[in-house]
């Protein structure tokens, strides 16, 4: 899994490019799932920051069995 976060004052769509372009390749769309964590911007950071690791120990409780939740990868903006 990779998990991208939206930084401040903006939104999911600041991927748009960036999956687009990794999407097309047929060899990292075999390999990887992407996912997009959308929060408000406009919210204390540690209470998104929260929300956050509850998401991701939501995806370890639904695939915990599986190797790849272990590397996971988180992308910044």
């Amino acid at each position: 899994p990779v998990i991208c976060v939206h930084g401040l004052l903006s939104g999911p769509l600041t991927w748009t490019g960036l999956f687009e372009e990794l999407w097309s390749d047929p060899k990292l769309r075999e390999r990887y799932q992407f996912a997009f964590f959308l929060y408000p911007t406009g919210a204390p950071f540690l209470d998104s920051a929260k929300r956050l690791r509850e998401e991701i120990d939501v995806i370890d409780e639904l695939h915990g069995n599986d190797p790849s939740t272990q590397q996971m990868v988180l992308v910044g903006h």
